[in-house]
């Protein structure tokens, strides 16, 4: 089996010291925000997000420059990040950029929207979805609402209290 060595650097002193994401992290940031650099950046994001796969800024950022030109690939880049379960303030972020993107441009039967959903909910309170529920409704997406306040809930489709209350609100 083939062993991946950590990144060093060898300082003026003949010290060996570990490489560290911040700098790069750093760098990304500039050539982000110049013309004709993102490319550069983007390869800078990526590289901080395969030594440091839980540093968010480096989704967020690299998510963001994506966003404008190409959201489907913000929301793959968003979707990489190795989430908690259960999902943190930070994590819920990230999910609700990827509900954002998906939701702005009508993927509603899109795989990663129940999960972001869920997580959205789950970090932040079932109410927090109120905009995103009202949207779904109009477009008759009840599978999908099932399935996301279900999974808030911790509780199986099938339950009955929740089947009662899908009765109550229509969903069918």
């Amino acid at each position: 089996a083939h062993e991946e060595k950590e990144p060093t650097v060898k300082t003026s002193s003949g010290e060996i010291t570990k490489s560290s994401h911040h700098p790069r992290l750093g760098l990304a940031r500039v050539l982000s925000k110049l013309a004709g650099k993102h490319e550069e950046a983007h390869s800078f994001y990526k590289e901080v997000m395969k030594m440091s796969p839980n540093v968010h800024d480096a989704y967020i950022e690299l998510g963001e420059m994506l966003a404008k030109d190409s959201p489907k690939e913000a929301v793959d880049v968003y979707s990489q990040f190795p989430f908690d379960n259960p999902p943190s303030f930070d994590d819920a972020f990230l999910h609700g950029e990827i509900v954002r993107l998906l939701m702005g441009s009508s993927e509603y039967d899109h795989p990663q929207l129940a999960k972001s959903l869920i997580a959205m909910g789950q970090a932040l309170g079932i109410g927090v979805l109120e905009k995103q529920v009202s949207m779904l409704e109009a477009k008759f997406k009840t599978g999908l609402l099932k399935q996301v306040y279900a999974g808030v809930h911790g509780k199986p489709v099938e339950d009955p209290e929740l089947q009662a209350f899908f009765k109550f609100k229509c969903w069918l």
